[in-house]
């Protein structure tokens, strides 16, 4: 029988699982996105409005609360258990609020680790130029750009 979904369950969940991102939107089940997919938590019935409220309010203080009522959007960030972070995004979709938050890792991989080809360590040796990283949504951009910085920092001294 599928059960109400609290906040930190669903949090608990996406860290289990390995998501990247959490999607919560009303009269769904809750959704992840793992290795880019997108996984119905099956076991979680459709979170009602009103549930969804009272989720989406735990996160935030009053001002929070004032200034996303107001602006139907708010952007933040919520650390949970042991350190865990999420970048949070609230909105209004339809009338009805909806969450994403993108799970924050503290690993930061190697170039290696992330399959990075060859040529990025090369075009990281050069002391100018600039590096677009394109892609969707899940795609790996924040990862890639991470494991760039951490490679800079790790084999030189400028800036």
């Amino acid at each position: 029988m599928s059960t109400s979904s609290t906040i930190k369950e669903i949090f608990n969940a996406a860290i289990e699982n390995k998501a990247s991102d959490i999607h919560l939107v009303v009269d769904s089940s809750p959704i992840l996105r793992i290795d880019g997919e997108l996984a119905i938590l099956e076991d979680k019935k459709p979170i009602t409005q009103k549930e969804m409220e009272q989720m989406i309010f735990s996160l935030i203080n009053e001002t929070q609360k004032e200034k996303f009522l107001k602006n139907k959007d708010l952007d933040f960030g919520y650390e949970f258990s042991e350190g865990r972070r999420f970048r949070v995004n609230l909105l209004f979709e339809k009338g009805n609020i909806g969450m994403v938050a993108r799970i924050i890792t503290n690993d930061i991989p190697t170039l290696e680790e992330i399959n990075m080809p060859a040529s990025v360590a090369s075009l990281l040796q050069l002391k100018q130029g600039l590096i677009l990283v394109t892609g969707p949504t899940g795609c790996g951009k924040s990862t890639a750009l991470a494991a760039m910085i951490n490679h800079l920092n790790n084999n030189f001294s400028y800036n």
